[in-house]
């Protein structure tokens, strides 16, 4: 049985939000979170986030947990260490990349065969278990874990459909310095007030209209979560094609030409938080023997 296993799973940005309507969507962005698990004796468990040692791990220890359950694993721990460049906390999807990467480390060093969705899922009840995420969060997962464009039925836990996103693209992120109260029961109760033009942006999304998705997405959810609509009326003002903010904030994320880049970087630095411009990723999640 190996000892020892790594893996990797990436960051993604939100195409629909799936909190009114349990139907979501994603892109992969080439932000990464790796995973280093190592199997010890019976009983003994450690846990630590790089660069956060005093950070909740709560979530980890839930994937590990699930796993432990559901294959009766008995003669283990482990020693789990997360290294990650996506900022915690800010609709990066940086609780998906953790779950999917410490799944499939763990499973890998276990010597444990499991199907993709599976890996996923079990992300998702420790997510679900650990609270950091309202809806599951089958879609950011999903798009963590495949890379590319996903729509998803959350409620379902189904993939409806997932392809290769173009890569002529860039994703511009902002992301500010503050972190707004996003998940207070008022700003739940007015997204199931917009449940009922989530199907329309689906269509969008089937047709090949992301760019436009997204932005009817940054539109309502912005509305709803108190967005500074500024910084997104400038992203379009700078050649941007479709922009949102991402999961429930308070990053921004726009989808650009790289040529556009600069414009936007200019029309960003107005306002108090960090640039990023990254790649699109459609690299799966990948684990190895350490």
């Amino acid at each position: 049985m190996s000892k020892q296993a790594a893996a990797i799973s990436h960051g993604a940005v939100t195409v629909i939000n799936a909190i009114a309507a349990g139907i979501g969507s994603a892109i992969g962005v080439d932000l990464w979170t790796r995973a280093e698990v190592e199997l010890l004796p019976r009983g003994k468990y450690e846990y630590i986030i790089s660069g956060f040692e005093e950070a909740n791990t709560k979530l980890i220890e839930n994937c590990v947990k699930k796993i432990f359950e559901k294959y009766n694993v008995k003669n283990h721990g482990v020693r789990v260490v997360t290294y990650s460049n996506i900022p915690i906390g800010k609709g990066l999807k940086s609780s998906s990349a953790a779950a999917n990467a410490v799944t499939l480390a763990t499973l890998k060093a276990l010597e444990i065969e499991a199907s993709d969705i599976e890996v996923i899922k079990i992300g998702v009840e420790a997510a679900i278990e650990s609270k950091v995420t309202v809806t599951g969060a089958f879609d950011d997962a999903a798009a963590s874990y495949f890379g590319g464009l996903v729509l998803t039925d959350n409620i379902k836990r189904e993939i409806i459909f997932r392809k290769i996103f173009p890569e002529k693209f860039k994703v511009a992120l902002f992301i500010p310095e503050y972190k707004p109260l996003t998940r207070t029961p008022r700003a739940i109760s007015k997204t199931k007030l917009i449940e009922r033009l989530i199907p329309h942006l689906a269509e969008l999304v089937k047709k090949g209209m992301v760019e436009d998705a997204m932005s009817f997405n940054g539109f309502i959810y912005g509305a709803c979560y108190n967005t500074p609509m500024e910084i997104v009326f400038k992203a379009f003002e700078a050649g941007a094609k479709g922009v949102s903010v991402s999961g429930t904030g308070p990053s921004i994320a726009a989808l650009i030409e790289e040529d556009k880049t600069d414009s936007l970087k200019k029309a960003w630095s107005r306002f108090k938080g960090e640039v990023r411009i990254v790649n699109i990723n459609n690299i799966k999640a990948t684990a190895t023997i350490l």
